[in-house]
């Protein structure tokens, strides 16, 4: 040995000594032993330099409490930018400078700033990457919110999910009410169970509205049912998550009803917001926007690695993680709460009921509840009445719990921990085991996507989409605008057409979705 050796078997031996002894006891307990499972046990070896703990904290059913510096696997640095800059300084009307400092905001954060430089003020359509509780919705705000009170010009606010539209609706709601703004919730709620007593939107109200807020869905079906004269003379167009046009289901939705909005209303600013791109120069090319990109996080996030080789063992390291956190309190005086995301709902209502038979205050979250559940709960974790909420995947985009802590069954979520002004940094612990596949990868174990998770890069935002697809998108624009002209105008700018507007309208009189009557195009009924 050149240098200090590795406890093994109570013999002082060199690392390769140390290595061959742990996968020994590794193998005799049937633990599989893939490249991404000697790497971890390898970096586990030389953090603690004893080859008998990391067995022992490996095992199933291993009671060795998580040690933070060892699951450690990297931390995201905050961003240090040192451009200062006041809300005093910009050209925003008096009224909404006096509401944002009722809400303490003095001073614009970095991409706020970043944004403002590159003309948000000015007209300018922006695609606005930055981490999760960087201020982007503020941005939206600065300009729409000008243009509503000097202009008398609307602001519509795209939202993925029901959830996160609920959310802002709420927020807007409270901050501009003062200012007389109406704000309207357009979501197509009305397909779920939310109680009898739940006000939750009014179409009619669309109409006299400065804010209208809505999800994707709900937005596009008024413009296809003919109710476009509702959104009146739009100023400014937010989209939320813009992203989700990577999506397999919704993806081209989305497109599409930004294709309309654009066609439809040629003089608002678009301002599209997105924390999780791979490819954002291309993106903004294909939108015909303006990148405003700024890498770092507002506070400091440490990511770890938790190795379960039971799915048993996942619980109760919930539990262990959980109620650590709760004793901690930030510089701000915040107690530290859990954010959980699982896979299922059976699943969400699994660990909940075992959180809460070990004394933690814990709740469900999924879209199987009623509305009125669902915010029941928003609020309970807002107010500190819960230490830990557990939610499906499916509403990862949808939730805005300010978690100081996220621990995720797998899935890429870790930048929902933590949030400036609360927090002094964010946690996220992901929980993997090498004796379970990955979903969608039968070859991968789940340690191993984990490491490729960790390492990995962003996917890029490339929409293609099939002939019928595109065709649907051509109908849908038909049906908003009422012209070819301005149908063929929407669909040229549609990202992931794969056929020509030509073929398009050949597919629908084909399938009778449309027909010529004296020459010019119709929807069938």
């Amino acid at each position: 040995m050149t240098n200090r050796g590795y406890s093994a078997l109570g013999r002082n031996v060199c690392e390769s000594c140390a290595i061959n002894e742990l996968e020994r006891e590794l193998k005799r307990h049937q633990i599989p032993l893939d490249d991404s499972m000697r790497y971890l046990t390898k970096q586990l070896l030389r953090k603690t330099r004893d080859a008998d703990f990391v067995a022992r904290s490996l095992l199933p059913g291993a009671v060795t409490p998580i040690q933070p510096e060892l699951t450690l696997f990297n931390v995201r640095s905050a961003l240090d930018f040192k451009k200062k800059m006041s809300l005093k300084e910009l050209k925003i009307p008096p009224p909404l400078l006096e509401v944002l400092k009722q809400e303490n905001i003095a001073k614009l954060m970095p991409i706020q700033i970043h944004a403002i430089q590159n003309g948000l003020l000015d007209g300018q359509n922006l695609l606005i990457i930055s981490e999760t509780s960087s201020g982007k919705t503020l941005i939206a705000e600065l300009t729409g919110i000008s243009k509503i009170l000097n202009d008398n010009k609307k602001m519509v606010y795209l939202a993925p999910l029901v959830a996160l539209a609920n959310n802002k609706h709420t927020e807007f709601n409270r901050r501009y009410k003062q200012l007389g703004i109406k704000v309207a919730l357009r979501v197509g709620i009305s397909r779920l169970n939310i109680g009898e007593k739940t006000h939750v939107q009014d179409t009619s109200a669309v109409s006299s509205a400065q804010i209208i807020i809505g999800t994707y869905e709900g937005i596009d079906f008024q413009l296809r049912k003919g109710e476009k004269n509702a959104l009146g003379e739009v100023g400014t167009i937010v989209i939320d998550e813009v992203q989700m046009l990577n999506d397999e289901e919704r993806g081209a939705e989305l497109d599409g009803l930004i294709t309309r909005l654009r066609i439809l209303y040629p003089n608002a600013q678009i301002i599209a917001l997105s924390a999780t791109v791979g490819n954002p120069v291309e993106l903004a090319q294909m939108l015909g926007l303006n990148l405003v990109q700024l890498k770092g996080r507002p506070i400091p996030l440490e990511e770890h690695l938790v190795v379960t080789l039971a799915d048993n063992d996942k619980p109760s390291r919930l539990i262990e993680l959980t109620k650590h956190e709760w004793l901690t309190r930030s510089s701000t005086g915040f107690r530290g709460q859990t954010l959980i995301f699982t896979n299922s709902r059976r699943r969400v209502q699994l660990l909940a009921s075992k959180l809460r038979n070990a004394g933690i205050k814990a709740a469900g979250y999924h879209a199987g509840y009623s509305y009125g559940r669902r915010r029941f709960v928003e609020d309970q974790f807002l107010t500190g009445k819960l230490q830990t909420v557990v939610a499906t995947y499916a509403l990862g985009a949808g939730v805005d719990f300010p978690a100081s802590q996220v621990i995720f069954e797998f899935t890429q979520m870790t930048g929902r921990a933590g949030r400036l002004g609360k927090h002094d940094r964010g946690k996220a612990f992901l929980l993997a085991s090498p004796l379970q596949g990955c979903a969608g990868a039968r070859d991968r174990t789940e340690t191993t996507a984990a490491l490729q998770l960790l390492n990995g890069k962003i996917e890029p935002v490339n929409p293609e989409y099939d002939e019928d697809i595109s065709s649907e998108q051509f109908q849908a624009s038909f049906a908003t605008m009422g012209s070819v002209k301005k149908t063929e105008g929407a669909y040229s700018l549609l990202i992931g057409r794969s056929i020509s507007s030509k073929q398009a309208i050949k597919r629908l009189e084909k399938g009778r979705f449309i027909t010529r009557r004296n020459g010019e195009i119709a929807l069938t009924p």
